[in-house]
C-alpha cells in the first residue's frame, strides 16, 4: 500500500524532475526532508503535495525544505526544544554554521554557551539582530561540542569573534579553532536572500503591535488573556516584566499570571531599548531598586522562584519562606543573599561564604568549618569573626598575610609566621 501511494504522489516523476536541476544526492536528502515533515504534520494543504511541487520547480521546493526543517514540530514545541528559524550557512561532517534568525533558534543553537544572546528571554538577541542589524554567525562542532561565534556588522568589515566562554577571539585564533576563515564565512551570508530581512521586519511588527496595544492598556492596567499570550509569543522579558509590575502598582496587590509570563519577566534586567520605550508610556510608573516583577506574583511556583533569585539573588527578600533549594540557589549566584535568610543550614552557609567569603558577616555564631572556608577564600574575612581559634588565625594568615591586622590578640604561632614573612609587628 505504501508503495502505491508514493506512485501515485508522483514521487518518482518529481525527483526526475529535480533531478535536472540539481545533484541527485542532494535531491534525495531535501526529498527525504520533506517526507520526514509530512510525517510529522508540519506540512499542511498543497505543500503536502509533491506533485504540487514540481510545479513549482527545483529552487523553491529546497528553500521550502531548508527553512521548514528548522522549525519545531508540535511534538518538539510541547516538549519545549523549538529549534527557531536559522540559515544553514555551511554544513561539513564536522562542523554547523548557521545564522539565528529569532531568539528561539540563538538560544537553541547557542546552547551551553555563555553568549548574552543565547540566554533565554534575555533582551540581547534583539538588541543585536534588530537594533544593530548585526548578523550572528554560530559555528558547531558536531563531535566536540564546542562553539563559536560571529558578530558581523552591517559593514562587513567590523566583527567581533568570540569563544563558547564569550571571551573575545582574534581572526587568527578563530581560524586555528575552527579551520575556517571568518571572514570568509561572513562573504556567504546571502545578501540576496529575504529571509534575514524578513525575520526582522516580522519581529519588528511583532515588538510594534505588543508596544501599540500596551501603550492604550496603560491607560486602564488590567488583565488580559489575549495580550498575555502576545506576549509570551513575543518572549521578550522587559515587555513581561512592565506589564506585571504596571498591574501590581495600579492594582494595589498580587495577581496570578500564567507562569510561562511569570518566568519571562523574572528573568528581566529592567533595561534595553524595549524596556525604556516601555517605561515612556507610563508618566505614573517609578520604579525603585525593589521594584522586582516578584514582589507583584501572587504565590510564584518553585520554578519561577528559581528562575529569579537565579537571575538576580537579591529577589529572595520577597519570597515567603524560601525553600532549601531555592536558598541555595540564591547564595550560589550570591552569598549575600544569605542576608535575607532566616536560620540558614550548614549547606546553606557553606555554599554562601565558598561564593563570597564575606557573606559570613551574616552568619550568628558560624561553626567551625564555616569559618575556616571563609578565611580560606578570602583571609580578610576574618574581621567578621568573633574570637577566631588559633586555627581559624593560621588559616587566615596563610590566605592572606595582612589579615594579621584584623586580629585581636594574634596567637604566638600566628605572630611567628607573621615575622618569617618579614612582617613587623
Amino acid at each position: 500500500m505504501r508503495i502505491f501511494e508514493l506512485l501515485a504522489e508522483g514521487y518518482p516523476d518529481t525527483i526526475s524532475a529535480f533531478n535536472q536541476a540539481a545533484a541527485p544526492e542532494l535531491v534525495k536528502k531535501t526529498v527525504d526532508q520533506y517526507r520526514a515533515l509530512v510525517n510529522r504534520n508540519q506540512v499542511q494543504g498543497d505543500e503536502r503535495n509533491i506533485d504540487w511541487w514540481k510545479l513549482q520547480g527545483w529552487e523553491k521546493f529546497a528553500r521550502f525544505v531548508a527553512d521548514k526543517i528548522q522549525q519545531p514540530s508540535p511534538t518538539q514545541v510541547k516538549r519545549g526544544r523549538a529549534q527557531g528559524q536559522s540559515i544553514i550557512l555551511k554544513e561539513t561532517p564536522k562542523w554547523l554554521v548557521v545564522i539565528p534568525l529569532d531568539h528561539d533558534a540563538s538560544c537553541f543553537h547557542g546552547r551551553d554557551s555563555d553568549w548574552c544572546t543565547a540566554r533565554p528571554n534575555s533582551h540581547y538577541f534583539d538588541e543585536y539582530f534588530l537594533d544593530r542589524e548585526v548578523n550572528l554567525i554560530y559555528c558547531i562542532n558536531k563531535e566536540s561540542g564546542l562553539k563559536y561565534a560571529i558578530a558581523s556588522h552591517p559593514s562587513l568589515s567590523e566583527m567581533e569573534l568570540f569563544d563558547q566562554a564569550d571571551k573575545s577571539m582574534t581572526a587568527g585564533q578563530f581560524q586555528v579553532a575552527t579551520g575556517f576563515n571568518p571572514q570568509q564565512l561572513v562573504t556567504l551570508i546571502p545578501q540576496n536572500d529575504s529571509r534575514i530581512a524578513q525575520a526582522r521586519q516580522t519581529r519588528r511588527d511583532l515588538l510594534s503591535r505588543i508596544q501599540k496595544r500596551m501603550k492604550v492598556w496603560s491607560q486602564n492596567p488590567r488583565q488580559l488573556p489575549d495580550l498575555e499570550r502576545e506576549l509570551i509569543e513575543a518572549r521578550n522579558s522587559d515587555a513581561a516584566a512592565y506589564y506585571i509590575i504596571v498591574l501590581g502598582q495600579h492594582r494595589n496587590g498580587q495577581l496570578k499570571f500564567p507562569n510561562a509570563l511569570s518566568m519571562m519577566a523574572v528573568r528581566s534586567d529592567l533595561e534595553g531599548p524595549f524596556f525604556e520605550s516601555l517605561m515612556d508610556l507610563d508618566d505614573d510608573l517609578e520604579l525603585s531598586t525593589d521594584d522586582y516583577p516578584l514582589n507583584y506574583i501572587y504565590e510564584p511556583s518553585r520554578a519561577v522562584q528559581l528562575a529569579s533569585v537565579r537571575n538576580s539573588a537579591f529577589t529572595i527578600k520577597a519570597i515567603r519562606n524560601p525553600s532549601a533549594e531555592v536558598q541555595m540557589a540564591a547564595v550560589v549566584k550570591n552569598g549575600w543573599a544569605l542576608t535575607w535568610i532566616t536560620n540558614p543550614s550548614l549547606e546553606v552557609q557553606m555554599a554562601a561564604v565558598r561564593q563570597d567569603p564575606r557573606a559570613i558577616e551574616f552568619i550568628k555564631n558560624p561553626a567551625l568549618e564555616v569559618q575556616m572556608a571563609a578565611v580560606q577564600g578570602n583571609g580578610r574575612a576574618i574581621r567578621y569573626i568573633t574570637d577566631p581559634s588559633a586555627e581559624v588565625q593560621m588559616a587566615a594568615v596563610q590566605e592572606e598575610l595582612g589579615a594579621i591586622k584584623y586580629i585581636k590578640n594574634p596567637s604566638p604561632e600566628v605572630t611567628a609566621l607573621a615575622r618569617s614573612k618579614g612582617l613587623k609587628i
